[in-house]
């Protein structure tokens, strides 16, 4: 809420979360996390909390959010194992998901997978699916997302498929 950047996970699995002050350019060391995380992704949602999910390690079926005073919590609500893992073929397990704030507060799971979800960060948390899926044969692993306006993402580049991955020039 203040402007400082989270840098939590990395190579070799790591569970440590790192804090830059751009006012003091300065790192400071914060709370590690539950789980070791590679490739996950991070969200930060009001009042200075931080969503994150997946990665390779020993957090990949799990979601955590983190607060200044109270560090990282398990969101047990959000069973990201066996919610999105274990039910999306060919989804690879250590891959970035795409997550990004929706204007509600919720954060919008949107890839690469087909399905999509919603998932709220209060109490344990919750993961729902959103209902749609994602457009035609399109499954953006590898591709690249900007939200460009409030709700609304675009989506660009991609793998063809889940398991042959040439270029894609699709974009939605």
């Amino acid at each position: 809420a203040d402007g400082r950047v989270m840098v939590n996970g990395g190579r070799n699995e790591v569970s440590s979360a790192r804090v830059f002050d751009w006012r003091t350019n300065t790192w400071t060391r914060d709370r590690n996390m539950t789980g070791g995380r590679w490739y996950n992704t991070t969200v930060a949602f009001g009042q200075g909390n931080v969503f994150t999910a997946t990665g390779s390690g020993t957090g990949n079926r799990t979601a955590e959010r983190w607060n200044a005073s109270t560090g990282w919590t398990n969101l047990t609500g959000i069973p990201w194992g066996s919610a999105v893992l274990d039910v999306e073929a060919g989804y690879a397990r250590h891959w970035h998901p795409f997550l990004s704030l929706a204007p509600d507060g919720r954060v919008l799971h949107f890839g690469p997978t087909d399905t999509m979800h919603w998932l709220t960060m209060a109490g344990t948390g919750t993961i729902t699916t959103s209902g749609g899926t994602v457009p035609g044969a399109h499954y953006p692993k590898e591709g690249s997302f900007a939200m460009y306006d409030e709700g609304k993402i675009l989506v660009a580049g991609g793998g063809a498929n889940t398991t042959q991955n040439p270029s894609d020039s699709t974009t939605g």
